[in-house]
């Protein structure tokens, strides 16, 4: 990172350096009073708060607000005139402190759920003593919420509801697999309260890459399926952002198995702990999710039941060594140069495009996207087309590209293309996992 600050009152003048770029650290900037706040990952990855005067940013003037902490990210801030909020991740668990600046203490919120999803929203006002905040938890739909930070009280702005749903109905639980080199991988899970005892059919999400998290929220799509029995589950893999930089360190270039070895230690566990059967199991994975999806069912086609692979990025080799594709070079960091040979054979090794084995495969949904230029739509389109020319014959693999550009005027929009998607999805697992309509779902 490298921020420059002006005085607003002084809008001719010269930006000033708070702190010249260096590989490797981030920072972020605030400013109260006559400080400013500053969250950087120097000297410590899981990133610290400091202050530092604006009369003079040198480096030397830096003093420690908040210290790092081990087993704590600091992941934002939020700050006003009299009160600091840290947004923290506590072992992979998001908390929220609230620290008073006039020197009154400190609390953290307290959250009705053991596992949701909380960010800052729209807090545009300084002068305040009320905290705006976004709300999720795998039995409540995102929400928006003021908190009286002195009172420590609730205020509702948008309280999201869904008729005939009651959250009394479903259960929540964190549970945790063994990956093959010992490491403990939780999973997230919302279930039926009366499907537990019993293998369920289950769908399980995964993305696990870029240090970036699947928060344990509520999609208000997936209330189709939970009505219908279906435990939905969460695979927090090395890779993803859980614990913090050395989650996403765990599982990225030379160590990007780990985020594979991860997911089918999920599924096994979930198995063996009478979660589900690996017939009425659904994986699901988006852009590098689909690709640890597309990696695992390489060396286990016999995982699921299907799976649904949402803009793909399959051919990983391919993709990395072509210049003219956007963003290649700058995903080196991530995955590897494969112009190195170590590299070059370690991507090889995983790439779930150049690693297809003659075997039967489970019912697959492939869905790309003509305009995507992350994930192009031929990474989908050549991965399917050798699965079909390789693998057993036998189950359904279907690939379907969106061309929303070619639609007429007024014929579509994006969130027209959202629910047909997302339509085509669930209609895709409630077929092959054989579950009953609506109305007989209603009925039961």
């Amino acid at each position: 990172s490298e921020v420059r600050y002006q005085d607003a009152a002084d809008p001719r003048g010269r930006f000033q350096l708070l702190a010249a770029r260096r590989t490797g650290v981030k920072y972020h900037l605030l400013h109260q009073g006559k400080s400013f706040y500053i969250r950087t990952n120097d000297g410590s990855p899981n990133s610290r708060l400091m202050v530092v005067p604006e009369s003079d940013t040198a480096r030397k003037n830096w003093r420690e607000k908040v210290p790092a902490r081990e087993g704590v990210v600091l992941e934002n801030t939020e700050l006003f005139r009299h009160h600091l909020v840290l947004f923290e991740r506590h072992e992979g668990r998001r908390k929220v402190r609230v620290l008073n600046l006039d020197g009154a203490g400190s609390h953290y919120i307290d959250f009705p759920e053991q596992l949701y999803s909380v960010e800052s929203w729209q807090n545009r006002e300084f002068i305040t003593n009320r905290l705006r905040i976004a709300y999720s938890s795998m039995l409540v739909p995102l929400s928006f919420f003021e908190y009286n930070m002195d009172a420590r009280r609730w205020e509702s702005i948008h309280d999201v509801r869904f008729k005939g749903y009651s959250k009394a109905d479903y259960s929540t639980a964190r549970v945790e697999a063994q990956s093959s080199d010992g490491v403990s991988i939780p999973i997230s899970l919302v279930y039926r309260k009366r499907e537990k005892q019993a293998a369920a059919p289950l769908l399980l999400r995964v993305y696990g890459s870029y240090g970036l998290n699947l928060e344990p929220w509520m999609n208000p799509v997936d209330l189709s399926l939970l009505e219908r029995g279906v435990t939905i589950a969460i695979a927090h893999v090395r890779g993803g952002g859980t614990y913090g930089e050395r989650w996403h360190a765990a599982g990225k270039l030379l160590r990007k198995k780990n985020s594979i070895s991860d997911l089918l230690a999920c599924v096994d566990h979930l198995v063996s702990s009478g979660y589900t059967t690996p017939q009425k199991l659904v994986l699901s994975g988006q852009g590098p999710g689909a690709l640890l999806v597309g990696a695992a069912l390489n060396e286990k086609p016999d995982l699921a039941k299907s799976a649904t692979l949402d803009l793909p990025y399959l051919d990983l080799l391919n993709g990395l060594l072509d210049k003219s594709v956007p963003l290649s070079s700058g995903e080196y960091a991530e995955w590897g140069n494969p112009e190195s040979k170590e590299h070059y054979s370690y991507i090889k090794s995983y790439s779930p495009y150049d690693n297809i084995r003659k075997a039967s495969y489970p019912d697959l949904l492939v869905t790309a996207d003509l305009n995507d230029n992350r994930s192009p739509f031929w990474m989908a389109a050549k991965w399917v087309a050798r699965v079909r020319a390789t693998a057993r014959p036998g189950n359904l693999i279907a690939l379907q590209t969106r061309l929303e550009n070619t639609q007429p005027p007024g014929q579509g929009s994006p969130q027209d293309s959202f629910l047909k998607q997302r339509s085509l999805q669930l209609a895709f697992m409630i077929n092959s996992l054989g579950l009953s309509t609506e109305k007989e779902a209603a009925e039961n």
